[in-house]
């Protein structure tokens, strides 16, 4: 059998294992991308049958990858592992970290699900901020992950499985804000609403770093006789990321989009396009 090596969008190649065989096929295939640290930068699980463990190759950000041991990790065997793809990732909890996901044979047609949590914590937030003058700014977080926080990441659903560059994994989850409430100053306790959506992600091919969203749109919401109505929206693009082909990579300017809306009739009254 051929000794099977990793492909990485850099042009880098790593292989799986020093000497070819049954056992580094299964190894190759039960490997997975994963992001450990939550930086945004996808790193290589690989299993290791000679201690039953995994390696964790971290991704450096240069195209370089640095192997870390996992000694907590969950076991493997090589006999465990045969069909294709055993290992995934995915946020299990919607806490923005990346948890594996194992497709575990007991023998015969015995299968079922093993699946670990990340037991590690994103950092601090900032959630509230008074400026100089007493004016009150909070801030909501969530996960593009996050089943519960519904709307966040507005992609087409059909692009939702499709990880091939220029086009982003929609599964890799990140915290995001998704609403930010600012002082009236009216009274105590009474705020503006804005609303924030994402779309897609911008990365750096050769750099291997990340540019920001396809798409963020800001939306103020307004109170009115007992329902929440928007009132004006911000969003601001990068047609260039169009999920057109070949257009795909080609460069355009950015675009930034405004509507506003009468609250009593919401009604969209006026939307100007522009460029930047």
């Amino acid at each position: 059998m051929d000794q099977p090596w990793r492909s990485f969008v850099d042009g880098g190649w790593l292989t799986t294992a020093d000497i070819p065989g049954d056992t580094l096929f299964r190894e190759f295939v039960s490997s997975t991308t994963y992001d450990l640290d939550g930086d945004g930068l996808l790193d290589l699980l690989i299993p290791r049958d000679a201690t039953g463990s995994w390696w964790l190759w971290h991704s450096d950000g240069d195209g370089t990858l640095s192997p870390l041991e996992l000694p907590e990790s969950p076991g493997w065997t090589a006999q465990l592992s045969k069909p294709t793809r055993a290992l995934a990732a995915m946020d299990l909890d919607g806490d923005g970290l990346h948890d594996p996901a194992f497709w575990r044979h007991s023998g015969g047609t015995a299968a079922n699900w093993d699946l670990w949590r990340h037991a590690g914590s994103q950092p601090d937030r900032i959630i509230r901020i008074t400026d100089g003058l007493g004016q009150v700014v909070e801030i909501d977080y969530a996960a593009l992950t996050d089943i519960h926080a519904e709307g966040l990441d507005d992609g087409p659903q059909e692009l939702f499985d499709d990880c091939s560059w220029p086009h982003d994994c929609h599964r890799s989850p990140r915290v995001v804000v998704s609403q930010h409430r600012l002082d009236a100053g009216v009274e105590p306790g009474v705020f503006r609403e804005f609303d924030h959506r994402y779309r897609g992600s911008r990365g750096h091919l050769l750099e291997r770093r990340w540019l920001g969203f396809f798409r963020h749109t800001v939306t103020e919401h307004t109170w009115h006789q007992g329902q929440r109505l928007p009132i004006a929206r911000r969003s601001v693009g990068f047609p260039n990321l169009s999920h057109d082909g070949p257009w795909a990579p080609r460069p355009w300017p950015a675009s930034l989009e405004r509507s506003s809306s009468n609250a009593s009739s919401s009604t969209a009254a006026s939307s100007t396009p522009a460029t930047c």
